[in-house]
């Protein structure tokens, strides 16, 4: 007796894919009302600054470096998110990029087919935890654009000539474009390879992909301090930004799920799956690996390939005449993705929780700062550049999202690398009183200390105990350098110069 699969996937699409794809949504949606993102204030501050003033030519909110010449290669999504914001709000702009990152996943499954499901569920448990109002998030559904038209031959001829034209807009709203190059000329090489057959029409499409990346406010200057921030990063990235970590050090099942089906789908039907594709997902499952920031870009491509996968074992048990055993195998599949996914998506809603503007921005301390007026400047801790750039533009920060990797050779009364000179004051390898008085800094705002917070952070101090004894550090040179608290509460301390 014959399995009626087309009733079965007429009734999933119905029942259950869709209504899956709504609560993904929402799930996104309310992790960007409920998370602030660190970098929100200066991405909103900068597209203020571009529509009233134009492109600044350096640094424009910070005292430690702001001779540097700046270059703002996200300059796109900053005026959107500026507009966006005083349209709809954070509200209104949750729900935008929320229906922006599961549609990348959405452009990258068969939403007909039962066996999707799986991926997709996978793909949004890996992409939650980067979720929010942030310009990568485009580059997701940049990166799920370019797949679906490389990797379908039939696509690529008809559309081809339109890759040049995504390369511009992509280069104008966010940095990661040299990924969306380099991921088009590997899978046209694979393909090309694999055809045994170079086609010059694809060379000169790749050419002019890569001059369109010229077509941007600051020409090949945006191209050069995207590569050199990129290569600069490194150990210093990895040591000092939760979200540039590797993989391993923030675990995620539904990213592992996803490497163990790519491995065994793509091994199993190596002859039958499309190199390109292929590539594309090993390239970008090494880049998770090295990288918390990279994970949502393999769950994009690799959504594709396990769709693709699984869709080769569905014929496979078809002319076996087991495809109800298919069908009862991707159910299990599916129930292990839903679980996981919900897993994930409570964790990064407890995350995002925790990155309120209540739960963790200095609010009430910044009202205290404005209403006191002090002079001076003000030091203050990275996570919180971005809040203070938004909601204190009346003073400079010492440091903000955008500068980790800012390096040049600076004046004198600059840094030249102003991420490592901050890492090594937290640390204890630089004192408080060369670099405050090199800065002239009168003012210090600071995260309060874990040991005298809550009580959930007090049983969970032993988690943390080397940066509870470096902030144990910096607070003790505050004090013994004579610095007196003016201001206290349970998410932030003020500190003030003493007059002797």
């Amino acid at each position: 007796m014959s399995y009626d699969y087309n009733t079965v996937k007429n009734r999933f699409l119905i029942f259950v894919f869709l209504p899956t794809v709504a609560v993904c949504i929402v799930a996104f949606w309310i992790r960007g009302i409920l998370l602030l993102d660190p970098d929100f204030g200066w991405h909103l501050r900068l597209g203020e600054i571009i529509i009233n003033q134009g492109f600044p030519k350096t640094d424009p909110f910070s005292y430690s470096m702001p001779s540097y010449p700046f270059i703002d290669y996200e300059w796109g999504s900053n005026v959107l998110i500026y507009l966006g914001y005083n349209i709809v709000g954070t509200v209104g702009l949750a729900a935008i990029y929320a229906v922006i990152g599961v549609g990348a996943l959405w452009l990258m499954v068969d939403r007909k087919s039962i066996y999707s499901l799986a991926p997709f569920l996978f793909g949004s448990g890996v992409m939650i935890g980067a979720a929010g109002i942030r310009p990568q998030v485009i580059s997701w559904l940049f990166l799920a654009i370019l797949l679906r038209l490389l990797t379908n031959e039939t696509t690529w001829k008809k559309w081809k000539w339109v890759l040049p034209f995504l390369m511009i807009v992509w280069v104008n709203l966010h940095g990661s474009f040299p990924i969306g190059l380099a991921i088009a000329g590997l899978i046209l090489a694979l393909r090309w390879y694999q055809n045994r057959k170079i086609d010059i029409q694809d060379m000169i499409v790749l050419f002019l992909s890569a001059g369109a990346t010229l077509i941007n406010p600051y020409g090949w200057r945006d191209i050069y301090e995207v590569i050199r921030q990129m290569i600069l990063g490194g150990e210093l990235m990895r040591k000092g930004i939760a979200e540039w970590m590797p993989s391993y050090k923030v675990p995620n099942m539904s990213f592992w799920m996803l490497v163990g089906l790519s491995v065994f789908l793509n091994w199993r039907y190596r002859k039958k799956l499309n190199w390109g594709e292929v590539g594309a997902s090993a390239f970008l499952v090494f880049g998770g690996i090295v990288s918390l920031r990279n994970m949502s870009l393999f769950a994009v491509s690799s959504a594709l390939v396990v769709n693709r996968g699984l869709n080769e074992l569905r014929k496979q048990a078809r002319s076996l005449g087991v495809e109800k055993r298919f069908i009862f195998f991707i159910k299990i599949l599916i129930v292990i993705s839903a679980v996981v996914f919900m897993g994930e998506g409570t964790i990064s809603l407890i995350k995002a929780r925790q990155l309120s503007e209540e739960a963790f921005y200095p609010k009430k301390a910044v009202e205290f700062l404005k209403k006191e007026n002090y002079p001076g400047r003000l030091f203050s801790d990275y996570g919180w550049g971005g809040y203070l750039i938004w909601k204190y533009p009346e003073k400079k920060v010492y440091i903000d999202g955008r500068m980790s990797n800012f390096v040049w050779r600076a004046p004198e009364e600059e840094t030249d690398y102003v991420f490592k000179e901050y890492l090594e004051l937290m640390e204890g390898k630089q004192t408080i009183i060369r670099l405050f008085r090199k800065y002239r800094i009168e003012t210090v705002l600071l995260p309060t200390r874990h040991a005298e917070g809550s009580k959930i952070t007090k049983i969970f101090s032993w988690f943390w105990k080397e940066e509870m004894k470096k902030e144990e550090s910096f607070f003790k040179q505050l004090e013994e350098a004579g610095w007196i608290k003016v201001y206290k509460d349970n998410i932030s301390e003020v500190y003030r110069k003493s007059s002797n």
